[in-house]
């Protein structure tokens, strides 16, 4: 049993299409598909690795950051 459903097809659409497709859908109508089609993409296990990485990033700068500061005391 599968939930795909036929997407139309984009090709020569321009910006103008899509700010008529926001005001026919309509702002939290589309936040709910988005939202929908995110769950069944397994977007969630995308984002908690996009997450993951981000932590690890954040720790590394954290501790460059320490580092910086230590030389910059020495040299004031």
């Amino acid at each position: 049993m599968s939930t795909a459903n036929l997407v139309p097809e984009t090709v020569g659409l321009s910006g103008d299409d899509a700010k008529e497709t926001l005001e026919r859908a309509g702002r939290v109508q589309l936040l709910g598909d988005s939202f929908k089609r995110l769950r069944f993409a397994d977007g969630f296990s995308h984002a908690r690795s996009l997450v993951f990485a981000g932590a690890l990033v954040f720790v590394q700068a954290t501790i460059a950051v320490v580092g910086l500061a230590s030389i910059l005391e020495r040299v004031g």
